[in-house]
C-alpha cells in the first residue's frame, strides 16, 4: 500500500491542480496573465481561479488510483486476525521494532484494538467510496480525505513505519475539496501577505 500510494503521489501530483495553484508558473501563466508578466502578484487575477475546482483525466486517474489501492488493501485482508478474530492491531503492536510508547497503551486495551481493527478493515475497503460520491460530494469527498489522515495519523502516532504514513496523509490532501482550499487561502491572506510582490525576470 505505501509503494503503492507513493507511486500515485509522484506519477500524479504534478499533471493536477497542484501544480496551478501553487507554482510561479501556474500564476504566471493563469488565465489573462501575459507570457512575460514581471510581477507575480499582478498577474494572479480573482478570475482566474475563482472556484478553485479542477477537472482533468489526470485529476480523475489521480483519485481513482487512491481509491483502488484502499480498497484492494481492505479486501486483501482476509485472514483470521481481520475478519474472525480481529486482532490485526493486537498483532501489529506486538512488534517492539515499530512500536511506539503510546502503541504499549493501546496493548492494555484489548477491546479497543478489536474496535481499531474492525474500523480499520471497513474503513479500507468502503471509505474510499466517500471520494467518489455523486451526492454532497464536496462534504463526502472531506469525510473521506479526514478518514484517510486520521487512519495514517494513527500508523504514525503508534508505529515507527518511516515516511509511509507521511505519503498517505500528504496524498490525501491533494483530494480535499476546493472551498476548503478556498478557506485555507483567505485565512493566509493577511494585511502583510498580500503587500509582498514578488518580481519574475521571465527567462
Amino acid at each position: 500500500t505505501g509503494d503503492a500510494g507513493e507511486d500515485a503521489h509522484e506519477r500524479y501530483t504534478p499533471l493536477v491542480a497542484v501544480v496551478a495553484m501553487m507554482s510561479i508558473d501556474g500564476l504566471l501563466y493563469a488565465p489573462g496573465a501575459p507570457l512575460n508578466a514581471a510581477a507575480v502578484d499582478a498577474v494572479r487575477r480573482p478570475e482566474a481561479h475563482a472556484l478553485n475546482a479542477y477537472s482533468s483525466v489526470w485529476s480523475a486517474a489521480f483519485l481513482l488510483q487512491i481509491v483502488i489501492v484502499y480498497i484492494t488493501a481492505g479486501i486483501a485482508k482476509v485472514g483470521a486476525e481481520w475478519v474472525r478474530e480481529s486482532t490485526a492491531v493486537y498483532y501489529a503492536l506486538n512488534l517492539d521494532q515499530f512500536t511506539r510508547p503510546p502503541g504499549y497503551l493501546f496493548l492494555q486495551y484489548p477491546f479497543l484494538m478489536k474496535i481499531l481493527t474492525i474500523g480499520t478493515l471497513w474503513f479500507e475497503r468502503l471509505g474510499p467510496l466517500l471520494l467518489l460520491s455523486p451526492v454532497f460530494t464536496a462534504w463526502a469527498r472531506l469525510a473521506g480525505v479526514a478518514g484517510i489522515v486520521a487512519l495514517h495519523a494513527g500508523f504514525t502516532v503508534n508505529m515507527a513505519l518511516g515516511p509511509f504514513p507521511w505519503i498517505g496523509m500528504i496524498t490525501a490532501l491533494a483530494l480535499l475539496p476546493g472551498f476548503v482550499w478556498d478557506k485555507f487561502f483567505t485565512l493566509l491572506k493577511t494585511t502583510k501577505r498580500t503587500g509582498l510582490a514578488i518580481y519574475f525576470d521571465g527567462e
